[in-house]
């Protein structure tokens, strides 16, 4: 089965286009991770004049932009929106090492995300197009799985999604020198004096952390959400916006830095 296949079969094309009614490529949604990097749009153009005063603050803006993914009228989806924000922040910083799987997780899957979050692991700011490559590869390496857990492929699939459109737009977004949120992050690092720390030393360790903090979040939050609601086998899309309300947040957790507010 191709990822193709598997993104028609998600409904996150017509999702994304319905909510977002505009032409552009930042908007087309061919996979999941369309959403993290139109929900980091959006959160850019909020912050570009003023930033949050408090962590609540940037709390309440990234549940208000995750519920607006939403189908209209759907209370519940929006409730799990906020929910996934507070919880996500509250878990503090999950990497791939963190993330704890079911005990019926499929070994193939398994191995195939594991080896996602080592390829994430070695990105800088040079070997971004050859890291996103790689993931599309176990992407595609999930999604042509026979005999797998549906529910477990499709999260693993969207996922590495999430981690491609991630690498490539904090990539972007770190090497651009007056983005708003590296006025936002040089801005808390800079508070932290007493480490001596400068943007330059930060910059490596922090940009991989902040993929698989993504990635990790997604897995987490959307396997947690199964086991607390099983009709979500039955409602991908549903499933899939589970899936990015726990990646926003857990990805701003950690790019923002928000407890030094």
């Amino acid at each position: 089965m191709k990822f193709a296949s598997i993104s028609a079969i998600l409904g996150v094309a017509a999702l994304t286009d319905a909510k977002l009614g505009k032409e552009s490529r930042r908007l087309v949604a061919e996979n999941a991770g369309a959403y993290h990097t139109d929900a980091f749009e959006q959160l850019a153009e909020l912050y570009a004049e003023e930033m949050p005063k408090s962590q609540l603050d940037l709390m309440m803006d990234i549940s208000d932009i995750s519920a607006s993914y939403c189908p209209e009228g759907d209370a519940a989806c929006r409730s799990n929106a906020y929910k996934a924000t507070m919880q996500r922040f509250h878990a503090g910083t999950t990497s791939g090492a963190d993330l704890v799987y079911p005990e019926n997780m499929d070994s193939n899957i398994k191995a195939s995300i594991d080896k996602a979050f080592e390829a994430i692991s070695k990105l800088d700011g040079n070997n971004v197009d050859s890291v996103v490559e790689e993931l599309g590869a176990i992407q595609n390496e999930i999604s042509d799985m026979s005999g797998v857990n549906a529910v477990q492929q499709m999260i693993g699939v969207a996922a590495l999604s999430v981690g491609q459109e991630s690498a490539s737009y904090w990539t972007k977004t770190y090497q651009e020198e007056n983005h708003p949120f590296k006025r936002f992050l040089n801005t808390n690092f800079n508070e932290k004096r007493e480490t001596q720390l400068v943007w330059s030393d930060v910059f490596p360790l922090q940009y991989d952390m902040i993929i698989a903090a993504d990635m990790a979040g997604a897995i987490e939050y959307s396997i947690t959400q199964v086991d607390a609601d099983a009709t979500l086998i039955f409602n991908f899309p549903n499933l899939v916006l589970s899936l990015i309300a726990g990646a926003i947040p857990a990805s701003a957790n950690m790019a923002f830095n928000s407890t030094s507010f």
